[in-house]
């Protein structure tokens, strides 16, 4: 059974509660789980709610006591764009193993995963 969570405070500091995004769920689903706990909420403010910028989360330290034992423990990666002429954009990926001194670097034309 899908869980939303209700109980937080609106972010705009309004009467409404804050409803997070679950997998699966667009903004109808969300209202009609909401209105089953009892709260009167429309479906465009369900979509502002989930419009609201969340705080990004960037990758994790490492830290500071962590002892590279294996090749592939810890690898470096390292992107940039090169701009070989107006209207042309490259992306450099680059990666380095810290243990075994192996590197691989490519580019390609968009920063697809």
């Amino acid at each position: 059974m899908l869980e939303v969570d209700i109980f937080n405070a609106h972010p705009l500091g309004k009467n409404y509660s804050r409803v997070f995004r679950i997998r699966f769920c667009g903004k109808a689903k969300l209202v009609v789980l909401v209105t089953r706990r009892g709260f009167e909420v429309s479906e465009s403010t369900v979509g502002r709610i989930l419009a609201y910028p969340r705080k990004r989360v960037y990758a994790a330290r490492k830290p500071s006591d962590y002892e590279v034992k294996a090749p592939g423990d810890l690898v470096q990666i390292d992107t940039l764009d090169i701009r070989p002429e107006p209207g042309c954009v490259r992306k450099q990926f680059s990666a380095g193993d810290v243990k075994s001194k192996w590197a691989f670097a490519d580019i390609r034309s968009a920063a697809t995963s």
